[in-house]
């Protein structure tokens, strides 16, 4: 694939577009701070210490929000993907963006993305999935995000959102993510984070325009048993009393819970042989991210169910598109 003669013709072609278009819907900016490179082997069933037979292999750049924008672009959104490059793998990563048409705005890191391996089991088992940390990153590295944070945060506009999620690289401060939120919030943006531990803990901090947790995650974060639905009912009122808008809480059995000021909703993805478990936080996160650009908040419950549905309909680490989306929210609607 030819790549582009100047690095930033892409990210500044697309905010001169947006800036055309005095009406326009807003736009989604995700950050990925730790993206990589994605195995996904499909098998019959994995058989620990024995030959098995493998059906397909996918390879893909992934990271959650090079995710969340890969299906927001799909279904027909306008989204800008920044965060780190690695030297090493610079261009594919480049080359794999252009391929999906999602424009970039990347700090170029030194060393390799990590690998991600996930090996999914055709007769339904859980996915057995292998991640590597990440190359540490440098100061130098550091200074040239900061660089490219400076430009992306001054071409935000108050209809549009930042989304956050995913791990971060060794190196990097845990309060990177709540220094973005916080400059986001300057410019009148709202905020989408999805994070664990630590990172989580200090983003919250800030108070983000809305939050999607695992179950998981925010029974680490609230350091407490979530057994019962009055148990997180409790957690997700706290949050809201802390300022966030939004909470969402979705589970490895894609149980969706959505919460505001106003009301808790509660819903599923019922699908009884799923193709795919992958891709299911973002999917989420995509889903919130499409019923605020649209301004459509009471429906947030119903754009989540319905590309994540979509997602796990694709074989191997595919995302959900603007047919599946509008094959699922039309049945919902």
């Amino acid at each position: 694939m030819e790549m582009l003669k100047s690095k930033k013709t892409m990210w500044e072609k697309f905010y001169r577009t947006m800036e055309k278009q005095e009406d326009r819907r807003g736009c989604a900016v995700t950050l990925t701070l730790n993206p990589c490179m994605t195995e996904t082997l499909v098998v019959d069933g994995l058989k620990a210490g024995q030959e098995n037979e493998l059906h397909t292999m996918t390879a893909d750049i992934g990271g959650l929000g090079i995710e969340v924008s890969r299906i927001l672009s799909g279904c027909g959104y306008a989204s800008l993907c920044t965060g780190f490059e690695f030297s090493t793998d610079k261009k594919t990563q480049e080359q794999f963006m252009q391929m999906l048409k999602l424009p970039f705005h990347f700090a170029e890191a030194e060393g390799k993305m990590r690998s991600v391996v996930k090996i999914l089991n055709k007769n339904g088992d859980p996915a057995t999935i292998m991640k590597e940390k990440g190359w540490k990153i440098s100061q130098t590295a550091l200074n040239n995000l900061e660089k490219k944070r400076k430009k992306v945060i001054s071409g935000l506009k108050p209809d549009d959102l930042l989304v956050i999620g995913g791990s971060v690289p060794a190196g990097v401060s845990e309060d990177i993510y709540r220094s973005w939120i916080s400059e986001a919030k300057q410019k009148g943006s709202r905020t989408v984070l999805c994070a664990e531990g630590s990172i989580l803990k200090e983003s919250l901090k800030e108070t983000p325009y809305a939050v999607v947790f695992s179950m998981n995650s925010l029974a680490e974060y609230k350091g407490c048993s979530l057994d019962t639905e009055e148990n997180v009912d409790i957690c997700v009122r706290e949050l809201l009393q802390e300022g966030i808008a939004v909470v969402c809480v979705y589970t490895d059995q894609h149980e969706i819970l959505v919460a505001d000021e106003k009301n808790i909703i509660r819903g599923k993805a019922y699908e009884k042989d799923p193709v795919c478990n992958c891709g299911a936080s973002a999917s989420v996160m995509a889903g919130m991210c499409m019923a605020l650009i649209c301004k459509k908040e009471e429906n947030i419950m119903d754009y989540i169910l319905a590309v994540l549905k979509g997602t796990l309909h694709k074989p191997g680490n595919g995302m959900c598109t603007q047919t599946e989306f509008e094959k699922y929210f039309n049945h919902i609607s």
